[in-house]
């Protein structure tokens, strides 16, 4: 799917959230990047590997040791700040689209309403796309993005900053969109 085309097969239903004529300039389906969100501590760690109920399936889940090893971090600056608020706002999302426009990052989650009301038309025809607004993060708070691709799963992921010192991965799928984002979100700036 070429930038482009997504972006304009969205505007239409983010169009109501945009400030006057305020023009989109990138858009993009995301995944919740697997990223730990937590620092990861070496002694509750070991503490947990060493639980003997851990083996006999009755403890609780080792860890994050093995998801920061692999895929990093997905939130610095703890789920208070505006990379964690972004963050799980993604999460939470069924599907979230990012909106890149002058004014800010905009977060979306995307559905879908028949146009039809009969049976055959809710299930076969002709469908609208709804967006609905998670969340908002002022261009005053962007401090800027980097594209990051990490392996052959990552490709699309890239690296906001924030004002507040923090930083989220947000992972664009399908990967092709993520350089559109990047460059509407502009390169970081020093504070």
């Amino acid at each position: 799917m070429a930038t482009k085309d997504f972006r304009d097969s969205v505007e239409p239903a983010i169009r109501p959230f945009l400030s006057g004529d305020e023009p989109l300039l990138a858009a993009s389906p995301l995944v919740a990047d697997p990223g730990a969100t937590e620092e990861l501590d070496l002694a509750d760690e070991l503490k947990n590997l060493l639980d003997p109920t851990l083996y006999v399936g009755l403890g609780a889940h080792p860890g994050n040791a093995l998801q920061h090893a692999t895929w990093g971090r997905g939130v610095v600056g703890g789920l208070d700040s505006i990379a964690g608020q972004l963050f799980t706002a993604v999460t939470k999302a069924v599907s979230p689209t990012i909106g890149v426009a002058p004014s800010g990052i905009y977060l979306f989650d995307m559905d879908t309403k028949p146009r039809g009301e009969g049976f055959f038309a809710k299930w076969f025809g002709e469908v609208d796309r709804v967006a609905n607004l998670l969340h908002r993060v002022p261009r005053e708070s962007l401090m800027g993005a980097v594209a990051t691709p990490k392996g052959v799963l990552l490709q699309g992921r890239l690296l906001a900053g924030f004002s507040d010192g923090s930083g989220c991965a947000l992972l664009c799928a399908p990967p092709s969109l993520a350089p559109a984002v990047v460059a509407a979100i502009g390169a970081p700036k020093k504070s």
